[in-house]
């Protein structure tokens, strides 16, 4: 999945969530359920963590690392 989409950088700019799924269901997710769980307040609350702590170390993007 993870390649696919990084590969297909253009068509997700243009395709968005339609092409996430689309991607998804050939990477054999389930596509309903992910759907169901992008939409769910618990998802979004740990999503929300996960950001909380990023910033916290001063993570604004993608991959970020963190030496020790």
């Amino acid at each position: 999945f993870h390649d696919y989409v990084f590969q297909n950088q253009e068509k997700m700019q243009g395709g968005g969530e339609k092409f996430l799924d689309d991607a998804a269901g050939k990477a054999g997710a389930n596509v309903a359920k992910m759907k169901k769980d992008m939409a769910s307040e618990e998802v979004k609350k740990m999503i929300d963590a996960d950001m909380k702590e990023a910033k916290e170390f001063g993570i604004e993007g993608t991959p970020g690392f963190n030496v020790n």
